[in-house]
């Protein structure tokens, strides 16, 4: 759909394309997320729509390499799929996509939560129920699931043991 009828559409169909180009130099962006970054600086929805499917077509944006970019930038920091899958889908990206990503990750995440809880409690055992509830807590923020975090606790999280 070509939106420029005239000169100054032209002209404004240029600057936006300029636009996505610079945000585009410093970072992948979510096709969604970088369209409502245009919107938000001024240009009307029918241009940047018309500018989405342009760098869509010359290969400056992609979803795909934007969710595979994304998951690993995340899992390098420590966080888990549930966040990683959460920030996904809050940036725009398709369902499929953000389950293909995650799905590639399976075993990856495992291994991480294991890495953040040994470097993070260095194999001390939690002391109480209030500190293992504290480090389930942690591990939830950081988008683990239960089924990963309960292992490395030991016994259930929801268990009323005392720990010695």
């Amino acid at each position: 759909m070509q939106v420029m009828s005239s000169p100054a559409s032209s002209d404004l169909h240029k600057a936006a394309l300029a636009s996505a180009l610079r945000w585009l130099a410093r970072r992948e962006y979510a096709r969604a997320e970088l369209a409502q970054r245009l919107e938000h600086a001024g240009y009307p929805a029918p241009l940047v729509e018309d500018v989405m499917d342009q760098l869509v077509t010359d290969g400056w944006l992609s979803d795909q390499r934007f969710a595979e970019s994304f998951r690993r930038s995340r899992s390098a920091r420590g966080y888990g799929p549930v966040r990683i899958r959460y920030e996904m889908r809050m940036r725009g990206v398709p369902d499929a996509m953000i389950d293909a990503e995650v799905a590639a990750s399976g075993r990856e995440s495992d291994d991480l939560v294991r890495q953040l809880y040994a470097r993070k409690y260095r194999g001390i055992p939690p002391a109480s129920v209030q500190e293992r509830a504290a480090r389930t807590r942690f591990l939830l923020r950081r988008g683990f699931a239960m089924s990963q975090i309960q292992p490395l606790l030991g016994a259930s999280c929801e268990s009323n043991e005392p720990l010695e």
